[in-house]
């Protein structure tokens, strides 16, 4: 059985906007809006930066996240 575990496993969310910091935004919302996208993703964490890096287990979940533009 050959399965293909290659997948980005950390992925970055930031702003497009400078002005705009991810960490701003409900920590509830985060977590609606990640779940609606692409599941439940095995952590995220807030960086000093104000990016997101959320941490996914499952391929699909990567796929989807990463064809996303907009987050919420």
């Amino acid at each position: 059985m050959n399965i293909n575990t290659t997948f980005p496993r950390f992925l970055l969310i930031q702003s497009k906007d400078d002005l705009f910091k991810m960490s701003s935004i409900s920590p509830f919302v985060i977590e609606k809006s990640l779940s609606s996208i692409a599941g439940t993703p095995k952590s995220v964490k807030k960086l000093r930066n104000g990016d997101l890096l959320v941490v996914v287990e499952m391929a699909t979940h990567a796929q989807n996240l990463l064809k996303t533009n907009y987050f919420f």
